[in-house]
C-alpha cells in the first residue's frame, strides 16, 4: 500500500466541501461531501490501492523583517506654548515605505510626510499646559515597530512686571523686572532691546537692576524682552516698555553705627591704644567729611575725626586716647560733596577710654616689645604689642597687633593671634595664652602650636613683659635696688651658658643710673659681672638702655618686677630680691599659673600653659599643664612636674633643685622668687627646660591659700 499524505493548508476548504475523487497518482478531483467529512477529521490519509510515491505542500513564506525606527532629535524635553519643532524619522525599512506619526497630548502635527513632522504647541484642545506629549512614528511596513519621544509644553515667557521704582542720584538703586512662563526666571535671559538704563545703573541676565543712579536728573525708558532657552530653541516674550525716573539727591544720612532715638555707645576706646571707629553714611554725593554738630561735646584728648581721600562712604574716628573717661553728648553729623552740600541728620553718641598700662617685655629669643594692655572689665580687655626688633609677636620689626583679651576658666588669659592656612572653608585660627598680674606684669605664649615650617620664628615664644616706668628710688643718692633673674635661653645649655644671675640698679642723680650685672651658670661659680655707668632712663619708652654694639635694655615696674634683653638674644626675667630669706613651705603652699617652656633647638619649641600647686602641698611643688586650657578649672591641671627647691643661698635664691617631668628628672634646677606687689612669683631654669611661676590664684581658690 503507498500512502499519500495531505498537510493541511487553506487549499483544501473546497475539496473538504465538496469531496475528492482521485484522478492520478498526484491529482485530486473534489467530489462526495462524505469524504469530505472524513478528510476533514483525519488531515492526513493512507490511500489504499493508489500506488505511485509521495509529495508535500510547499512551506509557509517567513515572517517579514524587524524595522528599526529612531526619531531625531531625541533631546527636546520642554517646548513653550507657541514653539514648533521638527522631527525626522530614520528606518531601515528596504521597502522605503517610511513611517505614519501619532500624538498623545496637546500641541498638533502638521507637514506630516512618511519621514518628518512638523509639532506645533499651539492647540491644546482642552488639555493644561504642562501636561506630558508623546509623539510616535509607526513602520508603515511593519507597524509593529515604532519608536516615541515624550516631552512637556510650558506657557510662554512673559514679562509680569508693569512699572519700575523711582531712584535718586547717589543713593543705592535696586530692583528686578519680573518674569513667568518657561521653566521660570531662573531658566531665562532678559535683555533690553531698546532704550537705555539710567547712567550708573547695572542690568543683568536675570532681571535685576542694581547701582548709584549719577546725573543728570532725568526719566530713562527702555524695551525689555525675556527669552527661556528650553531644549525646543530661543521662546521670545513680547517686548514690555518700562522707564525709571531719577530724582535729585538726597540728604545723606549716617547708617553705622546704627542711630537709635537714644545716645549710642561707640565701641570702646583704651589709653595709649589705637582707636579707629568707622562711620558710615549713605545718599547724598559722596565723599563725605565728618565732623562735631552744634552742640557736641569735643573728642576725647588724642582722637580726631578723619575722612581718608579715596574711600566712599566712610569716614573715622581715630587716634590714640591720653586720658580714662567717657564722653556723653557727641553729636556727629556728614555733609557730602554737593555745592552747597546736603547735610546729615545729627546723630548723638558716647564714648568710653578704658585705663591702660604700658608694658616692656622681651621675647625667647630675646627682642624688646612694647605693650599696652586696657581692661574693659576684671575679665575683658584688649592688648597692643609694638615689636622693637627682628622677631616678634608673631611679627617683624615695627609689625603691631590690635587683639581683644579675655579670661578663660582656669585663670588664662586668651587672644587671637593670626589666622593659619586658609582654605574656602574657612582659616585656621591660632590663640594664644598668658598669665597676669593685672598692671605688673605679663606672661605670653603667642601660639597655641608648637612651632614649625613657616611658623618657626613665631609660633610658640614666650613673652614676658612688666608694667615698667623710669625707676625712682627714694633720695638719698646714691640709691640701690637689687634684683635676681633667670635667663630663657633659645637653645640647649651648655654648663658654662648664664642660667641666673643678680642686676644691681643704683640710682646716682633723678635721671641718671648705674647697672651691674652678675651672672651665674646651671651650677658652679660666677661667670663675672659687667657695670654700666651713667645711663639714663628713655622717657617714652620708660627704658634704660646701656649703649653699645649690643645694647642692655632693662624694664622695671614700680613694684619690683624686671625684663631685660642682655645684648646677645637672651631675655632676662626676674623679681627684686626679697629683705629676707623666705619660708619654703609658704612658697609650697601656694598655687600657680605660668608658662613651661622648653627650648632643645631653635626648631624644637614647646611652651605649655601649666598650673601647680593644690590643697595639699607636699615637699615638692608638684603641677603640670592643662588638656583644655578655655574650659579646664584651675585644679584640673596634669600632676606629671615637680619642683624640688634647693637650699637657699641667698633671699629669694634657690639653686641646685631639681624638676621632674615624668620619669626624667632635670638636675641643677635654679628657682629665683620674689613678690610683685604683695603677690609670690617664681622663675625657674634647668639644663634642658626654663620655668616660668606666676602666682595668680584663681577666684575659685579658698581665701586660706597664702597671695
Amino acid at each position: 500500500m503507498k500512502t499519500l499524505r495531505l498537510a493541511w493548508t487553506p487549499a483544501l476548504l473546497p475539496c473538504l466541501r465538496l469531496g475528492a475523487r482521485r484522478v492520478s497518482r498526484h491529482v485530486m478531483i473534489c467530489s462526495e461531501p462524505l469524504t469530505a467529512l472524513f478528510w476533514g477529521i483525519s488531515l492526513a490519509i493512507g490511500l489504499v490501492g493508489c500506488g505511485g510515491g509521495t509529495t508535500s505542500a510547499p512551506p509557509p513564506p517567513p515572517p517579514p523583517p524587524v524595522v528599526h525606527v529612531t526619531i531625531s532629535p531625541n533631546y527636546l524635553t520642554v517646548i513653550d506654548q507657541g514653539q514648533s519643532f521638527n522631527f525626522t524619522a530614520i528606518t531601515d525599512d528596504v521597502s522605503g515605505k517610511g513611517v505614519s506619526w501619532s500624538l498623545t497630548g496637546p500641541g498638533k502635527l502638521t507637514n506630516a510626510t512618511t519621514t518628518s513632522v512638523t509639532y506645533n504647541a499651539t492647540s491644546f484642545d482642552g488639555a493644561s499646559v504642562g501636561d506630558p506629549v508623546t509623539l510616535a512614528a509607526s513602520s508603515i511596513a511593519n507597524p509593529q515597530d515604532n519608536a516615541s519621544i515624550a516631552f512637556r509644553v510650558m506657557p510662554s515667557p512673559i514679562i509680569t512686571t508693569t512699572s519700575l521704582p523711582d531712584g535718586n542720584v547717589g543713593s543705592q538703586y535696586g530692583t528686578r523686572i519680573e518674569a513667568t512662563g518657561g521653566l521660570g526666571q531662573g531658566a531665562m535671559t532678559l535683555n533690553i532691546t531698546n532704550g537705555s538704563l539710567p547712567p550708573g545703573l547695572m542690568f543683568n541676565g536675570s532681571g535685576y537692576i542694581a547701582g548709584t543712579p549719577l546725573f543728570p536728573v532725568h526719566t530713562y525708558t527702555f524695551t525689555v524682552t525675556a527669552v527661556d532657552n528650553n531644549s525646543a530653541g530661543m521662546a521670545t516674550s513680547a517686548p514690555v516698555t518700562l522707564s525709571i525716573n531719577i530724582k535729585a539727591p538726597l540728604p545723606p544720612t549716617i547708617v553705622t553705627p546704627m542711630p537709635v532715638p537714644a545716645s549710642i555707645a561707640l565701641p570702646d576706646a583704651y589709653v595709649n591704644i589705637d582707636y579707629n571707629a568707622t562711620i558710615t553714611a549713605k545718599d547724598g554725593i559722596p565723599p563725605y567729611t565728618l565732623s562735631l554738630a552744634p552742640g557736641s561735646n569735643p573728642l576725647p584728648a588724642g582722637l580726631a575725626l578723619n575722612t581718608p581721600a579715596g574711600l566712599v562712604g566712610e569716614a573715622f574716628i581715630s587716634g590714640k586716647p591720653t586720658t580714662a573717661g567717657t564722653t556723653n553728648n557727641l553729636i556727629l553729623q556728614v555733609a557730602d560733596s554737593l555745592s552747597p552740600p546736603g547735610v546729615s541728620a545729627p546723630v548723638t553718641y558716647s564714648l568710653t577710654v578704658r585705663p591702660s598700662t604700658n608694658f616692656v617685655g622681651t621675647q625667647a629669643p630675646g627682642d624688646i616689645w612694647q605693650l599696652v594692655i586696657g581692661h574693659s572689665s576684671p575679665t575683658d580687655g584688649a592688648f597692643e604689642a609694638t615689636d622693637q626688633g627682628s622677631r616678634g609677636l608673631p611679627g617683624a620689626t615695627t609689625w603691631k597687633i590690635l587683639r581683644p583679651f579675655s579670661t578663660v576658666n582656669a585663670g588664662f588669659r586668651k587672644y587671637f593671634s593670626h589666622f593659619g592656612v586658609c582654605t574656602p572653608d574657612g582659616c585656621d585660627e591660632f590663640f594664644g595664652y598668658a598669665v597676669e598680674m593685672r598692671d605688673e606684669m605679663e606672661l605670653l605664649q603667642p601660639d597655641d602650636v608648637p612651632a614649625l615650617g613657616y611658623l618657626s620664628l613665631t609660633a610658640s615664644r614666650v613673652v614676658a613683659s612688666v608694667a615698667n616706668s623710669c625707676p625712682n628710688l627714694s633720695a638719698p643718692f646714691p640709691a640701690t635696688a637689687a634684683y635676681q633673674f633667670v635667663t630663657l635661653p633659645p637653645h640647649t645649655f651648655s654648663t658654662t651658658d648664664t642660667a641666673y644671675g643678680n642686676v644691681t640698679l643704683t640710682q646716682t642723680a633723678a635721671s641718671s643710673y648705674d647697672l651691674t650685672v652678675t651672672t651665674f651658670p646651671l651650677s658652679g661659680p660666677s661667670n663675672g659681672w659687667t657695670t654700666f655707668s651713667n645711663i639714663s632712663c628713655d622717657a617714652t619708652l620708660q627704658t634704660i638702655t646701656a649703649p653699645g654694639t649690643s645694647p642692655v635694655t632693662a624694664a622695671f615696674s614700680s613694684h619690683g618686677a624686671l625684663v631685660m634683653d642682655n645684648g646677645t638674644g637672651i631675655p632676662i626675667v626676674g623679681v627684686q630680691q626679697p629683705p629676707g630669706m623666705l619660708l619654703t613651705s609658704t612658697i609650697l603652699a601656694g598655687q600657680y599659673l605660668g608658662v613651661l617652656y622648653q627650648s632643645n633647638s631653635q626648631a624644637s619649641i614647646i611652651t605649655q600653659m601649666v598650673g601647680f600647686g593644690g590643697p595639699n602641698p607636699g615637699t615638692t611643688l608638684t603641677g603640670g599643664p592643662y588638656t583644655n586650657i578655655d574650659s579646664d578649672a584651675f585644679s584640673a591641671h596634669a600632676t606629671n612636674l615637680a619642683i624640688a627647691l634647693g637650699t637657699q643661698a641667698s633671699p629669694g635664691l634657690f639653686p641646685g633643685g631639681t624638676l621632674t617631668i615624668g620619669t626624667t628628672t632635670v638636675t641643677s634646677f635654679d628657682v629665683v622668687a620674689g613678690q610683685v606687689n604683695g603677690k609670690l612669683v617664681l622663675y625657674g631654669v634647668g639644663w634642658t627646660a626654663a620655668i616660668l611661676r606666676h602666682h595668680n590664684r584663681p577666684p575659685s581658690c579658698s581665701s586660706s591659700n597664702k597671695t
